[in-house]
């Protein structure tokens, strides 16, 4: 079954979704987007205790998670980029 036309992934909510299942809460980060042209960088600000959570071995998790958002905002004619911050 393919998604109509209009419908467009939604990056912000698949990185809310995807560090709240990792941190095992959602109450525990706060997302911070800013929009510029075609550009969206989203900024996941955590506690210091979780940073190792969504970092992951070698970087692997944050890696993950990069790439599908990325892959998320091609679907949307955009480019994502994904950064931590305390």
């Amino acid at each position: 079954m393919k998604k109509s036309q209009n419908s467009k992934s939604d990056p912000e909510k698949l990185v809310s979704a995807l560090v709240g299942q990792i941190i095992g809460s959602s109450k525990n980060f706060k997302l911070t987007k800013t929009q510029e042209g075609e550009f969206l960088r989203i900024e996941i600000k955590l506690e210091k205790e979780d940073i190792g959570k969504i970092v992951g071995r070698g970087g692997s998790t944050i890696w993950a998670i990069r790439r599908l958002t990325s892959i998320a905002g091609t679907n949307s004619n955009q480019k994502v980029f994904v950064s931590i911050a305390e």
